[in-house]
């Protein structure tokens, strides 16, 4: 090989040296974001009455429906 070539060579690791680190920064992030969602829904789970129930609460509309109207 010659010196020029070993050159060219080297940059182009050096590219995809930066580019490879440039993904795993963005995939970093995605997972940060993602770790975020989960706990801000976790929160809102434990806020609301932290079971999904087809019957209303005592407290939540819709227990009593006139259909005699």
């Amino acid at each position: 090989m010659t010196v020029p070539s070993l050159i060219n060579a080297s940059v182009g690791n050096s590219v995809s040296m930066a580019v490879a680190s440039k993904q795993l920064d963005a995939a970093r992030a995605e997972g940060r974001a993602v770790n975020a969602l989960i706990e801000s829904a976790a929160e809102v789970a434990r806020a609301s009455r932290g079971a999904v129930s087809a019957t209303p609460g005592a407290s939540e509309t819709g227990g009593r429906v006139d259909v005699t109207a």
